[in-house]
């Protein structure tokens, strides 16, 4: 239990075929934090909305630290797995989690489907081996779209932004926030 990540209520699984399963969470979020970033550039970065962003880094940081004391990897941390409801934020989404024994390795090998590849640390992409860095990695991108909303500018901006050919390989539009880290600076 954290106040910044979602709590399991119920599950439940249909009787009628296909079965089916699902998951009953709380709180249900009024949007989740990508679409958040969208609205505030749409509706002229109101000040009480942009307050909340660099609270909110905070809150996250909480929730992920936490996590990792529990002994688990979020393994998938994107605006999206972030939901908003009031002034509060909590992380969801942990279909990709893993966790680990304590005193032995926190690490894994290769690239477990439905992660993200465009918050993903470069030692996921590469199918290296990871651990708990790779999560504060994604929450870095994370917070990179959040200050860049935060600062007023809109988010689509930075995505095209850092979505600019790369001068050793102007055919290649990189997606992934490995790939144009150098970047960031610039921005």
């Amino acid at each position: 239990r954290h106040r910044h990540i979602v709590q399991v209520v119920s599950t439940y699984e249909t009787t009628s075929v296909p079965r089916q399963f699902g998951i009953i969470l709380h709180p249900a979020g009024d949007e989740d934090l990508s679409h958040y970033l969208d609205r505030l550039g749409e509706d002229d970065f109101p000040e009480v909305d942009v307050k909340r962003l660099w609270k909110w880094q905070y809150c996250l940081a909480s929730a992920v630290a936490y996590i990792h004391a529990q002994n688990i990897r979020h393994k998938d941390i994107k605006p999206s797995n972030a939901i908003c409801k009031g002034d509060e934020i909590f992380l969801t989404d942990f279909g990709s989690a893993h966790q680990f024994s304590a005193g032995l390795t926190s690490s894994t090998e290769g690239y477990a489907v439905g992660i993200t590849k465009m918050y993903s640390a470069p030692e996921v992409i590469s199918l290296d081996r990871r651990g708990r860095p790779a999560d504060i990695y994604s929450l870095g991108c994370v917070f990179a779209e959040m200050v860049t909303v935060a600062g007023h500018r809109r988010i689509e901006a930075f995505h095209d932004f850092r979505s600019a050919p790369l001068p050793a390989a102007p055919d290649r539009m990189p997606l992934c926030y490995y790939a144009t880290a150098h970047t960031l600076g610039d921005w």
